[in-house]
């Protein structure tokens, strides 16, 4: 992955991860879906992960000291590997970053860090 977090947070300790949980059944299929919901809801549990398991590699990267100062990975079933392509276009991080500072209203790393 190629993004300005990893380089704006040198240096101060704090480290960024993506990750993936793997498809996780959860009750979006009920609650969205109307009449066919609870049936897509069934269909989905047969073979998607339960919100428990979705959950582990967000919890052991967030908790796990083998991760400490691991920075620009992408994560799933707790191994780092390779994300998608478009995440390494550098042209299309900075755009990605550009908007969500707007979004969010701040442009420097100072506004980061703790006070």
């Amino acid at each position: 992955m190629d993004g300005k977090a990893f380089t704006i947070m040198d240096g101060t300790g704090v480290t960024v991860k993506a990750v993936h949980p793997g498809h996780v059944a959860t009750d979006i299929w009920k609650t969205n879906f109307s009449i066919f919901g609870p049936a897509l809801k069934y269909i989905t549990s047969l073979f998607a992960l339960t919100p428990e398991q979705g959950a582990d590699t967000l919890i052991f990267l967030a908790s796990s000291s083998e991760v400490d100062g691991i920075t620009g990975q992408y994560f799933a079933k707790r191994e780092s590997v390779p994300s998608s392509p478009l995440s390494y276009d550098k042209e299309t991080a900075k755009r990605l970053w550009e908007v969500c500072e707007k979004i969010i209203s701040f442009t420097t790393r100072d506004a980061l860090l703790p006070k």
